[in-house]
């Protein structure tokens, strides 16, 4: 399964892709919305993580042109940020919502629940 990361903090990006590919999954790396966009197109995600503030594209302009580009199935979204109130994240089609900070375990239950895996 493919995993793509949203985070503008290199430290974090780089941790999270670390967890993931310990988890065995296959992960790739954006620095902001925008690149994140270009790449679901491209390669269709199995899940998505994304930071909601970030340069040149948020993480809500994000998912928001996800969502309305998405045929089918809607590509599961975690958000990891410490900036954003659940009630914002209503009628995003947020799958599931991290505060920063954040322990590895939920990050890995997050993910293995998002993607259909029994934890």
């Amino acid at each position: 399964m493919d995993i793509l990361v949203v985070e503008d903090d290199d430290n974090l990006r780089y941790l999270l892709a670390e967890i993931i590919t310990e988890l065995g999954f296959k992960c790739d790396l954006a620095n902001n919305g925008k690149i994140a966009f270009e790449l679901n197109i491209k390669n269709k995600y199995d899940l998505i993580v994304t930071d909601m503030k970030m340069p040149v594209m948020d993480g809500k302009e994000l998912i928001l042109k996800i969502r309305s580009h998405e045929k089918g199935k809607p590509v599961p979204i975690i958000i990891i940020s410490g900036h954003t109130e659940i009630k914002d994240l209503l009628g995003l089609g947020v799958t599931y919502f991290l505060n920063k900070p954040f322990e590895e375990s939920e990050i890995i239950e997050f993910i293995n629940k998002s993607l259909g895996i029994a934890c």
